[in-house]
C-alpha cells in the first residue's frame, strides 16, 4: 500500500510506519486506533488507503468491545466501496455485537450473494440465530460453516455444545455419527467419539475403535501413545503403563542406532540387549509421555524410578536433560531438596509439552477446559 503524499519522502516513510502500526488491531488495538485515526488526517490519501484504514480502526474498535465506533468506521467505508463483502460482514458482526439483529442480518445477507461461501458471513448466521435464541437455527447454521471448512474449530465446539446441552449425550453421539458421513476424514469427529467413550460413557472396546479411526487420520505413528491414553483414562492402567514403557524403550533404541550412525553394525540386531541397555533411560521417555497424557502422577513416579535405579550417573543424566529445557536449576538445591526436586520435574513437564507431539494436540487439553 502507497500512500498519495505531497510531502516528500520523510512524510511517506512516517506514514507507512503508522500503517503498520494501524494493521496491529489484533495486538495493541489502543495503539492501532491512534494510528490509524493520525493516518486518516492525512492530505491526500487515496480512496483505497482510506477504506483499508477505517476498516483496521473499526476492527481496533471491535477488539476492544467499541461496537458503536466500529459501526461507524464500517459504515464510512462502505461509503466508499458499497459492495465489499468484508466491510459488510464486518459491519454485520458489529450490529449483533449491539443488538441490531434486523441490521446485521440485511448486511449478512448482502455479503453472502457476494460470496455464498463466505466463513465468516455464514457464522454471522448462527451468531444471529443464537442472539435472538433459535438454537436449531443456529446449529444449522454452523453445519453449513463446516460444509465450507470442516476443520472450523469455533463452529464445530460450539455445535458439540450446542447438541449436547440440547439433548444430552445421545443427541451428541448422533451428530458424531452423522458428521462421519457428512464430514469424512475429519480427524476431530473420531476424537469427540473417542473421548466419549473415554469418559462420559466408559467403553474401552469402542474408545479403542474410535482411537484407531482417530490415529488412522492424523497418522499411525502417533497410534501407541493414543491408545496407552484411553487405556490410562478408562482405568485399565497395566495395559497403559505397559504400552508407554514399550514405545519408550523402542524409541529409545532408536536413538541409540542413530547415534552410532553404522559405525557399530552389530547392534543394529541386538533388540535385546539394545532394550536392556534403553531400560532405565527410557524411563525420561516414558516420564514425558505419561505426563503428556495427563497422567503426571505416573510421570513422576516413572521419574523417581529412574533415580532409585540410575544412581549419581543417572541423576547427572536426568539435570543434564532438564537444563536443555530449562533456563536454570540449582544443582545443590536438587540433590538436596525432594519438594525443590518436583518443582523442577513439573517446570520440566510443563515446557517439554509446550510443543505439540500430534497434529491436533488441543485435543488432548481440550477435557481439561471445555469438559
Amino acid at each position: 500500500m502507497g500512500f498519495a503524499l505531497s510531502a516528500g519522502a520523510d512524510e511517506s516513510t512516517k506514514a507507512n510506519a503508522l500503517m503498520n502500526e494501524c494493521k496491529e488491531h489484533e495486538e495493541a488495538p489502543s495503539e492501532a486506533y491512534e494510528a490509524c485515526s493520525q493516518l486518516l488526517k492525512t492530505d491526500d490519501l487515496s480512496e483505497d488507503d482510506r477504506f483499508s484504514i477505517l476498516l483496521h480502526r473499526g476492527t481496533a474498535s471491535l477488539v476492544v468491545d467499541q461496537h458503536a465506533a466500529a459501526t461507524q468506521d464500517y459504515t464510512e467505508a462502505l461509503e466508499i466501496k458499497p459492495d465489499s463483502g468484508l466491510a459488510l460482514t464486518a459491519r454485520a458482526f458489529a450490529f449483533i455485537k449491539i443488538g441490531e439483529l434486523e441490521r446485521a442480518e440485511q448486511d449478512n445477507a448482502k455479503a453472502l450473494k457476494l460470496d455464498p461461501e463466505n466463513e465468516v458471513s455464514l457464522f454471522n448466521v448462527a451468531r444471529i440465530e443464537i442472539s435472538r435464541g433459535d438454537i436449531e437455527a443456529a446449529i444449522r447454521a454452523s453445519e453449513k460453516v463446516l460444509d465450507v471448512d470442516p476443520d472450523n474449530t469455533v463452529a464445530r465446539e460450539n455445535l458439540l455444545k450446542a447438541h449436547y446441552e440440547t439433548g444430552g449425550l445421545q443427541r451428541l453421539y448422533d451428530f458424531l455419527e452423522r458428521a462421519k458421513e457428512r464430514w469424512p476424514d475429519q480427524s476431530w469427529v473420531h476424537y469427540s467419539i473417542m473421548f466419549i467413550h473415554m469418559t462420559k460413557a466408559p467403553d474401552l472396546d469402542a474408545a479403542l475403535l474410535a482411537a484407531g479411526e482417530y490415529t488412522k487420520a492424523i497418522g499411525n505413528a502417533d497410534a501407541p501413545l493414543i491408545f496407552a491414553w484411553v487405556h490410562l483414562q478408562i482405568g485399565d492402567e497395566e495395559t497403559g503403563k505397559k504400552i508407554i514403557r514399550e514405545l519408550a524403550i523402542d524409541e529409545w533404541a532408536e536413538e541409540l542406532r542413530k547415534s552410532y550412525n553404522g559405525r557399530l553394525p552389530l547392534l543394529l540386531s541386538l533388540k535385546y540387549e539394545l532394550s536392556v541397555l534403553a531400560k532405565e533411560n527410557a524411563r525420561l521417555l516414558a516420564a514425558v509421555h505419561f505426563d503428556f497424557v495427563d497422567r503426571r502422577d505416573l510421570a513422576m513416579q516413572e521419574l523417581d524410578l529412574y533415580l532409585d535405579n540410575a544412581g549419581d550417573l543417572g541423576k547427572k543424566f536426568l539435570l543434564k536433560q532438564v537444563e536443555l529445557v530449562l533456563e536454570h536449576v540449582d544443582h545443590e538445591e536438587y540433590n538436596r531438596s525432594q519438594s525443590y526436586r518436583t518443582e523442577v520435574h513439573t517446570r520440566y513437564f510443563e515446557a517439554k509439552n509446550r510443543s505439540d507431539r500430534f497434529p491436533e494436540t488441543s485435543h488432548f487439553r481440550m477435557h481439561k477446559t471445555n469438559h
